[in-house]
């Protein structure tokens, strides 16, 4: 008689699999990447972004390992109900998640306002705001607003609350100097009537920010070096 061999079956990644390894890896690399810019001084522009990275491999990998498990029910029926109620779960758990990361991005990034380009096209700033958690100013224009409309909401407001602004020198089009040579910043409320302007040096080796027309708790000045 002849010896056979039990061969068990090898372990094979199917066209899916493949995919979502190769996006898992290309996600990972970017965010390595972008977390080396930074400390290179080169900050992405939409810094959100490199809170969601993480997210989204996460989330990857957890349909990843979602879709494992499903296809290893042999029954058609509970695979199905099995996929849809993890399915259902897994997608309630990433927009809670997604949500609560842009949130916070919101309350603590800076996020790009607007992009000012120098008289002869040379330079080019990039201007970022982020929420102004000065509990001062915020108190002051809620007072200024009850004064001129006492029947007004007597609570905090989104009109009591403002930005700050700053800027920094446009790197690749993408990416922004974090180690900007920069002096000072500029509030403003977030109903504010007041504008931002930008006066360039003669030689554009220098910004200037100020408000024009400032309202409560308004005001500042900012000044970029290049």
């Amino acid at each position: 008689m002849e010896n056979t061999e039990t061969r068990k079956p090898r372990f094979r990644l199917g066209t899916g699999d493949r995919v979502v390894a190769i996006a898992v890896i290309a996600l990972i690399v970017l965010s390595t990447a972008l977390g080396v810019l930074q400390r290179m001084n080169l900050a992405l522009i939409e810094g959100q972004i490199t809170l969601l990275l993480p997210l989204l491999v996460l989330g990857l990998l957890l349909g990843w390992g979602i879709s494992a498990l499903v296809r290893r029910i042999r029954s058609r029926a509970v695979r199905v109900a099995v996929g849809v109620l993890l399915g259902l779960a897994l997608f309630i758990l990433a927009l809670f998640a997604f949500s609560y990361a842009s949130f916070v991005a919101s309350m603590t990034l800076p996020r790009r306002y607007s992009t000012m380009t120098s008289p002869s096209g040379s330079k080019k700033l990039v201007v970022l705001r982020r929420l102004d958690g000065d509990e001062d100013r915020v108190n002051a224009r809620r007072a200024a607003r009850l004064k001129a409309d006492p029947d007004a909401d007597g609570e905090i407001t989104v009109d009591d609350w403002g930005y700050v602004y700053t800027a920094a020198p446009q790197v690749a089009r993408f990416f922004y100097r974090s180690d900007a040579d920069v002096e000072g910043e500029v509030a403003m409320g977030y109903a504010s009537k007041a504008t931002l302007m930008l006066e360039w040096a003669e030689d554009e080796r220098q910004a200037r920010f100020y408000l024009e027309n400032p309202g409560v708790a308004e005001g500042g000045e900012m000044v970029v070096k290049f």
